[in-house]
């Protein structure tokens, strides 16, 4: 088959189709924001794409891209991976992601939840995707695995639709979820490459790692309270994580602490005081200083864009 010399960048919308073929968007099309409390699902077509270079989309969630046909080169923050059908690729809050050297039949469907969804999600579920959006962000599954995920795609689509039913966003968080556990079983299976010794190696310190940040970045900040836990030393814990996901120990604390803040304060009726005593901050003030020097904004502007 031969691929055409296009560019793409996933878009993500709120659109409903039935039909793989049907209903794509030109990816072109790219929406510069996304609420921070909804689902977006939307299939991506290859033909009719413009050659105009990546467009970078900063997913403000957990994205997943299911490929059911044609090929096509995955780039996130800038390293390309390539995707045929069958392909899953996952991706974390603020991740660039674009598509490159798209088959004219290419086809693929994108899933973005809030991040504050996955982090509510019970262990250990929620450090699975941590670990496996780092460590192996695109991997390519059996036929019956991507059809089972085509299922739960479809029902999110029929469930998101019907906007009159007063429990559509539990819905939507359940099986979101499920399909979240097939796609975390399928990357078990199936999402080490072969011949990567080397991730073979120290993908048990990343997996580790994000388990130990799943269940302590609610409270617990510093490097040396991770490296403690897992017997290594900081400075051999930051080097190794920062080879092998591009980001450094301190960094995805910081992120995961975060989203944290974002999940409470979402919460009607809890108070920044509550929050910050709740997340061990030493007052108020701290809570507020750390949140804006991150997000470049307050708790109290982001609390009321997210409404």
């Amino acid at each position: 088959m031969s691929l055409q010399s296009n560019d793409a960048i996933i878009r993500a919308s709120s659109a409903n189709v039935g039909d793989a073929a049907e209903g794509c968007s030109p990816a072109g099309n790219v929406s510069a924001a996304l609420p921070h409390e909804e689902f977006f699902l939307e299939p991506v077509a290859g033909d009719g794409m413009s050659a105009d270079g990546i467009i970078p989309l900063f997913s403000r969630g957990v994205s997943v891209l299911l490929f059911s046909r044609g090929r096509a080169e995955v780039r996130i923050n800038g390293k390309s991976y390539p995707a045929e059908a069958g392909t899953v690729a996952t991706v974390i809050e603020d991740e660039i992601v674009g598509l490159e050297n798209v088959s004219a039949d290419c086809i693929c469907f994108m899933v973005s939840a809030p991040s504050e969804t996955v982090i509510d999600f019970p262990s250990p579920a929620d450090s699975d995707i941590l670990t496996m959006t780092v460590i192996s962000p695109v991997f390519t599954v059996p036929d019956r695995k991507m059809a089972l995920a085509m299922e739960y795609y479809r029902l999110m689509q029929t469930v998101n639709a019907d906007r009159d039913n007063v429990f559509r966003w539990e819905i939507m968080k359940s099986v979101f979820y499920s399909m979240m556990l097939e796609v975390c079983d399928a990357y078990r299976q199936y999402g080490t490459v072969v011949g990567k010794s080397e991730l073979l190696r120290h993908e048990w310190l990343g997996d580790e790692l994000f388990r130990l940040l799943s269940r302590h970045c609610r409270t617990h900040r510093s490097v040396s309270f991770y490296a403690e836990k897992l017997n290594i030393t900081p400075k051999y814990l930051s080097r190794e994580i920062k080879r092998i996901t591009g980001r450094t120990v301190q960094e995805w604390i910081n992120r995961l602490t975060i989203m944290e803040m974002k999940k409470q304060l979402n919460i009607p009726g809890r108070t920044v005081m509550q929050i910050s005593e709740d997340m061990d901050f030493s007052s108020p003030s701290a809570f507020v200083q750390f949140f804006k020097h991150h997000t470049g904004t307050t708790p109290l502007k982001y609390r009321k864009s997210a409404r």
